[in-house]
């Protein structure tokens, strides 16, 4: 299966291609992407799944599927996920301490390809606070052991392991194959 990712769109680097390759069939948000850009991914008819990011408004367009703890099957794989960041100021959406986020993981099962905006701890997370990783998704990723974990939020494209997970970062757009064999555990 082939998906696309997209992520901090917020930036303004980025502009939404006129096509996209015709064995997508699926695109995936990890936060941090405005409604218009939304709305121009629609348009290529595919089914838009996603999560929050820090800086997105609540809410998703009637056209994307919330995987916020409500994961989602798709050619055999599921996906599902969890918003947000670390609360770094007083107020606003999508805001969590890692002690938060640890209570909220216990409401979403195991899943394939779990989808965050923030990264896990680890070798993607940056050391100012805002950008650092919940241990709490390294504590998900050891007890469910998904195939994948997507994110966004700190702007660069990278990829690691944790335990047995593929850490996927993505910054702008990328486009990922992913297989049930895959997604399963049994290449790993």
């Amino acid at each position: 299966m082939k998906i696309l990712c997209i992520s901090d769109w917020e930036t303004g680097a980025f502009e939404v291609p006129e096509t996209i390759d015709k064995d997508i069939s699926l695109i995936i948000s990890l936060g941090d992407v405005y409604r218009p850009v939304l709305r121009k991914f629609s348009e290529f008819n595919l089914p838009i799944i996603g999560i929050h990011g820090n800086k997105d408004t609540p809410g998703f367009p009637e056209y994307m599927t919330d995987v916020h703890l409500k994961p989602k099957e798709f050619n055999g794989i599921v996906f599902g996920g969890c918003q947000g960041v670390w609360q770094y100021k007083p107020a606003g959406h999508f805001l969590y301490s890692d002690e938060e986020i640890k209570e909220i993981l216990e409401f979403l099962p195991r899943v394939d390809v779990f989808i965050t905006h923030n990264p896990p701890k680890g070798d993607t997370e940056i050391d100012d606070m805002v950008h650092n990783g919940f241990k709490s998704f390294n504590d998900y990723m050891k007890e469910h052991r998904p195939a994948y974990h997507l994110h966004g939020h700190i702007h660069k494209n990278k990829e690691f392991k944790i335990e047995k997970t593929k850490v996927i970062s993505v910054f702008g757009m990328r486009e990922l194959e992913i297989t049930r064999h895959e997604a399963a555990g049994k290449d790993s």
